[in-house]
């Protein structure tokens, strides 16, 4: 019982920040630019199934996923500050940042936040022992979201930025080297 509530609650992340996002760009006139976003308004959609079956291929302790809460805070850190650079260089508009102020927006602030906490989740799975066969659908949604970022930088951005590369091409070998674990 208590893994199917863990399992809710944790398919339950997505939706919750997705409406802060949204609520957020409304509020602040951003609702436009946030549609336009693929990767928040569809694509991470997929963290929903991820999420649900991920307790059920997890295998670490709270405080080593505390520890990859910190990694992928920072990380989010220098993702977020690339963001902003490649916005304003451009002249790009964003929902998650304005342009303006140089400020991140509150939308913003509650994806960066979803990005720690989802990040922190893959990181999890990526560095957790195998513990059931989900493993292998878990691989094949991280597959598709790590082949759809690469699509959708280009969409957003009209090329498609390093980072987003970097990010495609690290989350496919760790998909491949969690399968080959998971074989032997």
């Amino acid at each position: 019982m208590n893994e199917i509530l863990i399992s809710i609650l944790f398919a339950l992340i997505h939706p919750l920040f997705y409406s802060m996002q949204y609520y957020f760009s409304k509020q602040e006139g951003r609702l436009d630019l946030f549609k336009k976003h693929p990767n928040c308004t569809r694509l991470d959609f997929i963290f929903v199934f991820f999420n649900l079956f991920l307790i059920q291929t997890l295998n670490i302790s709270w405080g080593l996923f505390l520890i990859f809460i910190v990694v992928s805070f920072m990380g989010g850190l220098v993702i977020y500050s690339h963001w902003a650079r490649v916005s304003l260089n451009e002249r790009e508009e964003e929902f998650m940042y304005n342009l303006k102020t140089k400020k991140v927006t509150k939308a913003g602030i509650v994806h960066f936040i979803f990005q720690t906490i989802q990040a922190s989740l893959i990181l999890a799975f990526f560095l957790s022992t195998l513990k059931s066969n989900f493993v292998y659908l878990e691989c094949i949604l991280l597959t598709i979201f790590f082949l759809r970022l690469v699509i959708n930088s280009k969409k957003i951005h009209g090329k498609i930025l390093w980072s987003d590369a970097i990010l495609a091409v690290l989350g496919v070998i760790l998909i491949i080297l969690k399968v080959i674990l998971a074989v032997q």
